[in-house]
């Protein structure tokens, strides 16, 4: 766990634009707003073919120069310890003393999950005068148990010292007796998964967008010796000018232990996650490559192809036979580079996935592609 973070060190941060240097990025801005425009405004990725190429989990990789990279040493060695017991804190070691509800005006809801909702929100405090805002609210009944509450605590801590370019912002986080409340930064058009719910799927310059963002992101959580463990479209949020950002810090671990816990969503769950078996940081590459997979065919590898939206007991022992059948199929006319990127990344074998900082160095992120 980090550190306790004392509320008087904890000012308001500057605004986004002097945390990182301008981009000099290679690869144009490929995504359109087709979430939020009249479908007659919003360019849909030219329909792949019905016809797909079948494939199974292999072990192959492969080592490139490094190639300048878009906008927005070697991982180290699985090291076997216990689970550290996650550790509830005083409320008042991480959150503002002075902030309360009465000091902002919820707008729209913008999203709903099992313990939370996320509301645009708006305030007359000079600190918070530049910034566009969203506020996540968490009813205080939700938080039941210990574990709940370490959650909670846990996304806290690392949101609010997290400060990279491809990470939602959390500025500040206080409670009343009834609810806590995350004051973050608004991604206007919503998640990836909303995205592509629009879009259907994107083509690959879009997925080189999207990936490259993702992997730094992940890459500074872990400098901060964190994974995140559910890596997902629905944890992946977009701004109004589809920046990319990662979203959802509820589940970081602790790098270089192995863990028991199971987190995470079943169709980017790593094998060794589903079996219970001891996992790691690798867990984060198996759910990058279905996360690759989902981005260009529009569904999960491992998801039958019938399967409804619901999250139903049939559609989850048929995505599980997939998984541990280790068996997917991806369209005809993906490029050999795509190809060899996802099956570097979905490898059974956790010592055997490519890591984040050769990701980077995969010909799929050449300058120059199409």
């Amino acid at each position: 766990m980090l550190g306790h973070l004392q509320p008087s060190s904890m000012p308001v941060p500057p605004p986004p634009s002097a945390w990182w240097p301008p981009s000099t990025s290679h690869h144009p801005h490929p995504l359109p707003p087709a979430s939020h425009l009249p479908p007659a405004q919003a360019p849909r990725p030219q329909a792949l073919p019905s016809s797909s190429a079948h494939h199974s989990l292999s072990n192959s990789s492969s080592l490139v120069s490094k190639p300048n990279l878009p906008r927005h040493a070697p991982q180290q060695q699985q090291q076997h310890h216990q689970p550290s017991t996650a550790l509830v804190q005083p409320w008042s070691a991480i959150l503002s003393p002075t902030l309360s509800i009465s000091h902002f005006r919820l707008g729209e809801l913008l999203g709903r999950g099992a313990t939370s909702e996320v509301y645009a929100a708006f305030t007359d405090l000079p600190d918070f005068a530049s910034l566009s805002l969203a506020i996540k609210r968490i009813p205080m009944l939700k938080l039941a148990t210990q574990k709940d509450i370490a959650r909670v605590q846990a996304e806290i801590q690392t949101q609010l010292i997290a400060q990279h370019p491809s990470i939602v912002r959390l500025y500040a986080a206080f409670r009343d007796h009834e609810h806590v409340y995350l004051v973050l930064e608004l991604c206007e058009s919503g998640t990836l998964a909303d995205y592509l719910e629009a879009r259907g799927k994107l083509t690959e310059p879009e997925v080189r967008y999207v990936l490259d963002a993702v992997i730094r992101g992940l890459l500074y959580l872990r400098r901060q010796g964190k994974f995140h463990r559910d890596v997902k479209p629905g944890n992946i949020m977009l701004t109004a000018d589809n920046d990319v950002k990662i979203g959802d810090l509820g589940l970081p671990s602790q790098r270089r232990q192995i863990q028991h816990t199971v987190c995470g969503t079943i169709n980017y769950m790593a094998p060794e996650v589903v079996a219970n078996q001891p996992y790691s940081e690798t867990v984060d590459m198996w759910s990058l490559g279905c996360l690759l997979v989902t981005m260009l065919k529009g569904r999960p590898p491992f998801e039958p192809p019938n399967a409804s939206n619901e999250d139903s007991y049939e559609v989850r022992i048929k995505t599980l036979r997939g998984l541990v059948d280790g068996h997917y199929t991806l369209p005809r006319d993906l490029s050999k580079e795509v190809r060899d990127l996802i099956a570097s990344l979905l490898q059974k074998n956790p010592e055997r996935r490519m890591t984040l900082e050769r990701i980077l160095e995969h010909p799929f992120f050449a300058p120059g592609l199409p």
